[in-house]
Order: structure tokens, then C-alpha cells, then sequence
């Protein structure tokens, strides 16, 4: 593991040396936060960045007029690798920037989200004999239906009411939406009010 410190001194020393593509290569893994990074994705990006240095000098040296002093075309060859360098260099600290200043800015709060498992339709929460029970039902039948898929494609409705009190009120929980269980008890109230009378127990 290289520290920020450690690669600044290597870069110096480089240039000293006048391994001045090392030490390209060494500030570059400073500039984009790669002190710490996997030794095979450093082989790999070294190499293609001592490729690209490669490329490069080669180019240049091929296509240099003869001779001591450069010629205006040589000058002119030297200018557009400038120009050219100097774009990619200009976008490169644009990025680099972009991704400081993301990682330093604290991630925003995510919305506050109601669980899937709520009493929605009654102004009042589940009693407390049944919370706890309800919303372990409710997370099983959830996982046997859904699977956990996040995008749920059964829904259910979870009722509970005591026999002997009947003082209490009846608990509901459901991962489904409120209007969409409203309509759904309406459409079964208005199938169970048309069905004849029937005897038995529940």
C-alpha cells in the first residue's frame, strides 16, 4: 500500500533521475485517488500509460525533419501534440474534480419511505397484543409470495381481531397501498352482502 506522501517522494526522485515517464505515471496515481488500488489494475493501467508515452515518442521521432534545428514543420507537429495534450488534460481535471467533489459531499438523505407493513387505513396504530405478531406474519407472507422482489407482485391483507372482546377493534396490515385495499374490501363487502345467509363457524 503506497501513501499520498510516499508516491509525491518517488515522483520527485523520478524526475531526478529523469524517468520523467515513471514519474508521469506516479503523479497520475495521485491525481485520480489510486494509492491504495489493486496491484493488477495497476499493472494494467501502467502499461497502457507507458504505451501511450510510447506511442507518442515514436510518432514524433518518425515524422521530425533531418537535421539539427527543427523546421517549421516540426514546430508546427510539436504544436498540435500541445493542443492536443492540453484538451485532454483540461477535461481530465474536470473529471477528476467532479468525482472530489462528489465524494466529499455527505450523500443525501434518502426520502423517508413507509414500510411495506403498516396499519394505513385506520387512524390508529396496531394494537399492541398483535404489533409484534403482525409484523412478523406480515414479512413471512411477504417473502413467500414476493420472494423478497421489491417490486411485489402479490399483495396482501392481514386482519386480526379478537373473539372474546368485542370491545377491541379489528388490526390491519398489508403490503399494499392504502386506496388500492379500500376498493379492494369494498368490492369483497359488496360480494360477501350478495351472497345468501349461511350458518358456521369462522
Amino acid at each position: 500500500m503506497a501513501s499520498r506522501e510516499h508516491l509525491e517522494r518517488v515522483s520527485k526522485a523520478l524526475i531526478g533521475e529523469g524517468k520523467l515517464i515513471e514519474a508521469g505515471w506516479a503523479g497520475l496515481r495521485l491525481a485520480v485517488g489510486l494509492e491504495n488500488a489493486p496491484a493488477e489494475q495497476l499493472r494494467e493501467m501502467r502499461t497502457a500509460f507507458f504505451a501511450g508515452a510510447q506511442h507518442l515518442l515514436a510518432s514524433v521521432m518518425s515524422v521530425l525533419d533531418p537535421g539539427a534545428e527543427p523546421t517549421d514543420a516540426d514546430l508546427k507537429l510539436v504544436g498540435q501534440i500541445n493542443n492536443e495534450l492540453q484538451k485532454f488534460i483540461e477535461g481530465f481535471a474536470q473529471d477528476v474534480g467532479r468525482k472530489n467533489k462528489a465524494s466529499a459531499r455527505p450523500a443525501p438523505a434518502e426520502p423517508a419511505r413507509p414500510t411495506a407493513f403498516q396499519q394505513t387505513l385506520g387512524d390508529a396504530p396496531i394494537e399492541a397484543d398483535y404489533r409484534e405478531q403482525m409484523n412478523v406474519l406480515a414479512h413471512v407472507l411477504d417473502a413467500e409470495f414476493n420472494g423478497g422482489d421489491t417490486g411485489r407482485k402479490t399483495g396482501f391483507v392481514l386482519l386480526v381481531f379478537p373473539f372474546a372482546d368485542h370491545a377491541g377493534r379489528c388490526n390491519y396490515i398489508s403490503n399494499a397501498n392504502r386506496d388500492d385495499v379500500v376498493v379492494l374490501l369494498k368490492e369483497q363487502l359488496a360480494r360477501f352482502e350478495g351472497w345468501p345467509d349461511a350458518s358456521g363457524h369462522a
